[in-house]
């Protein structure tokens, strides 16, 4: 059978080709993957080594999110060299392992964020700012979202 799909921009027809060139994911995986998350969470959560992330697209377990993780880690890296949307996540993972940042990653988690949803907010702010102001600060910045 032949199978056309379709997508309303190029980053999410990268992600999706990324998506399947992984061993274990199909187009039906792929899709569903990005039912749930937009390119940039994908890439987030690829950064940030984030599973439960992944795994709450519909079909997609621990085991094909570890793999997904594992095989494109290397590939978001090589991306950050070029223009695309895993450049962009690649370059806010980067700016989000630095100063407290990681420290209010860790504590919004325990509040019950997920590091993909945080760590673009976090990125854009001052990484030597104190783990409590830049906890507040990425509170007020989700609440107006």
């Amino acid at each position: 059978a032949v199978d056309l799909f379709g997508f309303a921009t190029k980053a999410e027809l990268e992600t999706f080709k990324n998506l399947i060139s992984v061993s274990g994911v199909g187009p039906k995986a792929g899709l569903a993957v990005l039912s749930e998350l937009s390119p940039e969470q994908v890439a987030m959560a690829i950064a940030s080594d984030d599973l439960k992330t992944i795994t709450r697209a519909q079909g997609i377990g621990k085991k094909i999110a570890q793999r997904i993780v594992l095989e494109l880690k290397d590939k978001l890296a090589k991306a950050a060299k070029e223009d695309s949307s895993f450049a962009q996540a690649a370059q806010n993972s980067v700016n989000v392992s630095a100063g407290n940042v990681p420290k209010a990653i860790e504590a919004l988690g325990v509040l019950g964020y997920s590091p993909s949803d945080v760590s673009p907010v976090l990125a854009a702010l001052d990484s030597t700012l104190p783990v409590e102001q830049l906890i507040s600060l990425t509170l007020k910045q989700m609440g107006r979202q």
